[in-house]
């Protein structure tokens, strides 16, 4: 469990680390070899994942994680051909894995392959009706350029999975590329209404009204949730960036200068913060941030060395921040 909640904070290696303990006091653990070849493959260390994944084969072959494990290794090692032939594997160990069907569908969509895609997305969608293969099934679609097909799928996936707020965004944002912005509206309302624990269904609908440069829309949707979310660092630094983009540029600061006045020593904030600033072209203000987000979690210092020096060099020579230094 340590090893997936250090893998959703981005901390790979700790997160192998706790992988490793797991599997090291039960050998033939085949789904922590399966866990700790996807975090070896996010970290990109290719050989090590690829060396996890056969090892969950062999300790169970008929399971269609395993293969799909190492399918993945050996599609981003570029042997597109052997992933295909590894994800089939997994289907034919079991063929009434919808899951299986769902994970072949994305490799053939990476391989461009999306009507061979949409069949496999159709199929698991029928073995396991849910959402997420008809969300993938419109994607496909969208590629194919069948768009009326793609909105169809997304409206299935909405009633298939009528309680899952990330469906009803991704609908809102094809109705809302159709500019039918009534339509939109409905689901951006139900999204709303479906997520109150956490500001990411609302900064998601916010940024795609302002991708429309419908901006009084996204200003609104940040009204609305402000009392909720006012003290969450990433709902006000995406409304920072609203207003950046709608050229409200005084306000924009000020409100991610709040932010930073309020970050105390979480270092994940001034992390954010750095990249809006570094984006906006303010590449003293971002070095700075950077750097507290090394004082505050000195493990990021190896992370963020060569970035601060890359910085650093697009400065004047009298301008120039130092860079972070190992303790």
């Amino acid at each position: 469990m340590r090893g997936l909640i250090a893998r959703d904070r981005g901390h790979f290696d700790d997160a192998a680390v706790n992988m490793r303990q797991a599997i090291s006091s039960s050998p033939t653990f085949w789904l922590g070899y399966v866990n700790l070849a996807g975090l070896l493959r996010l970290d990109g260390k290719l050989a090590e994942a690829e060396a996890a994944a056969r090892k969950a084969v062999e300790l169970a072959p008929k399971e269609q994680e395993t293969h799909s494990a190492l399918a993945l290794v050996l599609m981003d090692k570029g042997d597109k051909d052997a992933a295909l032939a590894e994800m089939k594997k997994g289907i034919d160990a079991d063929p009434r894995d919808a899951g299986g069907h769902l994970e072949l569908g994305r490799l053939l969509a990476r391989m461009e392959r999306f009507e061979d895609a949409l069949s496999s997305f159709k199929t698991s969608a029928a073995l396991n009706p849910n959402s997420e293969p008809l969300v993938q099934a419109a994607g496909a679609s969208k590629n194919l350029k069948r768009d009326s097909e793609s909105l169809d799928y997304l409206r299935q996936a909405a009633q298939a999975e009528p309680a899952n707020p990330t469906v009803w965004i991704t609908l809102g944002e094809a109705e809302l590329a159709r500019n039918d912005l009534r339509r939109a509206n409905e689901a951006f309302t139900k999204a709303e209404s479906l997520d109150q624990q956490t500001p990411m269904s609302a900064i998601r609908i916010a940024n795609a009204y302002a991708a429309k440069k419908r901006f009084g829309d996204a200003y609104a949707v940040f009204t609305r949730n402000q009392k909720t979310f006012d003290g969450n660092s990433d709902f006000q630094l995406a409304w920072s960036d609203v207003l950046w983009s709608d050229g409200k540029k005084p306000e924009a600061t000020a409100k991610l200068e709040q932010v930073l006045a309020n970050a105390g020593e979480t270092a994940q904030v001034f992390e954010s913060a750095g990249r809006i600033l570094e984006a906006r072209g303010d590449i003293s203000a971002a070095i700075q941030s950077y750097e507290k987000a090394v004082a505050a979690d000195p493990r990021t210092e190896e992370i963020f060395r060569a970035h601060i020096q890359q910085l650093n060099a697009r400065l004047p020579p009298r301008s120039a921040a130092p860079t972070a230094s190992a303790n």
